[in-house]
């Protein structure tokens, strides 16, 4: 995101049910300014409120303040903890994701599951 002036981040876990209530599961979703009318065009955030999300523009929140330093970087991780819950089962692994989406967990997921 480096071109929504947003710097790179490193977060790293050793995730448990406490360190996820703790650490992870408050961590935000989050979208920036300049996509707002076009992912409004596309329905996809219906739900989406300032409450519920950050709205981010020029590397900062648009209001209120992130819940972490890193919270765009924990909601990654709490979108990779999601993803992998798919394998219906606990995973004991070391994941290394840099840059990923929802579309490459699910990837990920799928080849786990072969």
């Amino acid at each position: 995101f480096s071109a929504k002036k947003i710097a790179p981040a490193v977060a790293s876990f050793n995730v448990n049910p406490s360190v996820y209530e703790k650490e992870v599961s408050k961590a935000r979703t989050f979208g920036f300014k300049s996509e707002l009318k076009w992912l409004k065009l596309l329905g996809l955030i219906k739900g989406a409120s300032l409450e519920n999300s950050i709205l981010m523009d020029n590397g900062k929140p648009v209001a209120g303040s992130l819940r972490y330093p890193d919270e765009l970087t924990r909601h990654k991780m709490l979108d990779i903890i999601g993803d992998f819950g798919l394998l219906n089962g606990r995973l004991k692994a070391h994941i290394i994701a840099v840059k990923t989406g929802h579309k490459q967990n699910v990837e990920m997921v799928k080849k786990l599951k072969l």
